[in-house]
């Protein structure tokens, strides 16, 4: 006699016991003798059991969820709050203008090409030590994710990512932050934004 393997046997048991539901739907009463032993069997390889385990595990993550959605709303108050990060009203204000050779604000077409692309930076750490380097790294890796330079105009946080700095020496640097934004046109798009104190915008 054929016996299913053990790395089977939840997954045969929950079929097993969703054909004996259907079958009773269905069926209702007629030939509830036949139908009996179908649902004895589930019970037996502990299908009962198994729901339990599974609907705990769905409660401590939906539970883990909602903590993990309030810190994150507590933490991008708290950044729009420091007005370090040049935040003003809540809101971002681009000039639009070059600095050098980049632009304080990028847009980027979603929040996940933004967090991507400051991810890239955080990794280039491990081999690149000159700013120079981890600026054109910045610059290749928001080509690469279809960013642009920010057009000016006011852009309201909405989500806080990923953050990457470059240090340029005393007193200057670069802090590189990944957001989810409204920006001037509507649109909520990504941006990728040097939140530094030492950055300059006009």
């Amino acid at each position: 006699m054929l016996v299913a393997p053990k790395r089977h046997s939840a997954l045969f048991a929950a079929s097993l016991s969703a054909a004996t539901r259907a079958s009773y739907r269905c069926f209702g009463g007629v030939d509830s003798e036949r139908i009996g032993w179908l649902h004895a069997l589930s019970e037996r390889l502990g299908f009962q059991k198994i729901m339990r385990n599974i609907c705990a595990l769905l409660v401590l993550l939906f539970a883990f969820g909602v903590a993990s959605a309030r810190d994150s709303e507590k933490s991008l108050q708290e950044w729009i709050g420091d007005p370090s990060h040049g935040t003003f009203q809540g809101t971002i204000r681009l000039s639009g203008k070059t600095h050098g050779d980049y632009h304080r604000g990028y847009r980027c077409p979603s929040y996940e090409a933004a967090t991507f692309a400051v991810s890239i930076v955080e990794k280039a750490h491990l081999h690149e030590k000159t700013p120079k380097a981890l600026r054109a790294t910045l610059l290749r890796s928001l080509a690469g994710q279809s960013c642009e330079p920010a057009a000016a105009g006011q852009y309201r946080p909405l989500q806080l990512g990923n953050a990457s700095q470059i240090d340029n020496g005393p007193e200057a640097g670069e802090e590189w932050t990944a957001l989810r934004v409204q920006a001037p046109d509507g649109a909520e798009i990504g941006l990728v934004y040097d939140a530094s104190i030492y950055a300059i915008d006009d």
